[in-house]
C-alpha cells in the first residue's frame, strides 16, 4: 500500500521532518497522519481545524526556538510556541511561499468584503469548513485562490431554509 501524497508538498516540497507541529492546536503528529475532510487534509486531531498544508510546521523548526523540547515529540501533548528571530524568519518564508502558491492571503474582514458577506457569515463558513483560515503572525488569513473559487460557486441568494418539524416527518 502506497503512502498518500500530502497536499503540503505542492507548496513546500517533500519534507525531511518525521513530525509536524500544528499552529492551531499546538500538538504534534507524524508526517503522514491527517484527517480527510472533503478535499482537505486536516490536522489529525478531531477537535482542531488546522490543515496540514499551511498550519503544519516541521518539528525541527519549532525546536529552534524551544531547545528544551524533545527530539521526538509526545503525541497529543501541547507544545506552546515561543518566538525567536529565527522562527519569525521561518514564518515569513512560509508566508511568502503560501502567497506565491495561493495567489496571496487576505485578512478575514477584507475577505468578507471581497465575497460580499458579513464577518459573522464568513466565520460560519470557516466553522463549517467551507473556507479555511490560516494563521500567520497571530492573525487569521484566507487564501485568495480559495476566495476566488468560493465566488465562482453557484449559490442561491438569501439565507438557507431551516427545515420545520413538520417537513422532517
Amino acid at each position: 500500500m502506497s503512502t498518500p501524497k500530502l497536499d503540503r508538498e505542492r507548496i513546500f516540497g517533500k519534507s525531511k521532518s518525521k513530525h509536524f507541529w500544528c499552529r492551531h492546536c499546538e500538538r504534534t503528529y507524524k508526517q503522514d497522519e491527517f484527517r480527510q475532510v472533503g478535499e482537505l487534509q486536516m490536522c489529525p486531531y478531531q477537535d482542531c481545524n488546522g490543515d496540514t498544508v499551511i498550519d503544519a510546521w516541521p518539528w525541527e523548526d519549532v525546536r529552534k526556538g524551544n531547545p528544551d523540547y524533545p527530539r521526538v515529540p509526545e503525541r497529543g501533548k501541547v507544545y506552546p510556541f515561543h518566538r525567536t528571530q529565527e522562527i519569525n524568519q521561518d514564518e515569513f518564508d512560509r508566508y511568502q511561499q503560501v502567497c506565491k502558491a495561493e495567489g496571496g492571503l487576505i485578512g478575514q474582514a477584507q475577505a468578507a468584503l471581497v465575497v460580499g458577506l458579513s464577518k459573522q457569515r464568513l466565520n460560519a463558513l470557516v466553522e463549517s469548513r467551507q473556507l479555511r483560515q490560516h494563521k500567520f503572525f497571530n492573525k487569521e488569513y484566507i487564501t485568495c485562490k480559495e476566495l476566488a473559487d468560493f465566488r465562482n460557486r453557484k449559490r442561491r441568494s438569501g439565507r438557507p431554509c431551516k427545515q420545520s418539524a413538520r417537513s422532517m416527518v
